[in-house]
């Protein structure tokens, strides 16, 4: 009984200590794998960041190329239109030259028939009263 007592605590330390090498082995699969999977995931984050960053520059570049060619369409397309105002400007400042001569003009017309007028109303009233005087009745 004496051998199958120590029989049994040899093998009992035998398993034990395979399992505590199959532990310590399962821990550094564990460790590793573990290391792994942070590694794996610090290399997605960093191409995460790289597309977000080269997404960033692609969207950047092609917003500044529409920009560009809407610029360019628009000026294209508003020219004629620029063009066209510009000889309206013209040619309204030009009727406005006109219009201010004229103004000028018959403002001086209206002042000179008031004058005519007062005048012709003075010799009116003269001949009114010339015509009421008793000495050029007879006459």
């Amino acid at each position: 009984m004496l051998e199958a007592s120590i029989f049994s605590a040899i093998f009992f330390f035998g398993v034990s200590i395979f399992l505590l090498i199959r532990n310590a082995v399962l821990k550094e699969r564990l460790r590793s794998s573990t290391a792994a999977a942070a590694e794996k995931l610090a290399l997605l984050n960093e191409a995460q960041q790289k597309l977000s960053d080269a997404f960033k520059a692609l969207s950047s570049d092609a917003l500044q190329s529409n920009n560009e060619a809407f610029l360019g369409l628009a000026d294209l397309t508003l020219k004629p239109l620029k063009e066209s105002l510009a000889l309206a400007g013209a040619r309204i400042q030009q009727i406005e030259v006109s219009r201010v001569s004229a103004y000028t003009l018959l403002t001086d017309q209206v002042k000179s028939l008031a004058i005519s007028q007062s005048k012709l109303h003075a010799e009116t009233a003269n001949l009114v009263r010339a015509l009421r005087a008793p000495a050029t009745r007879g006459r």
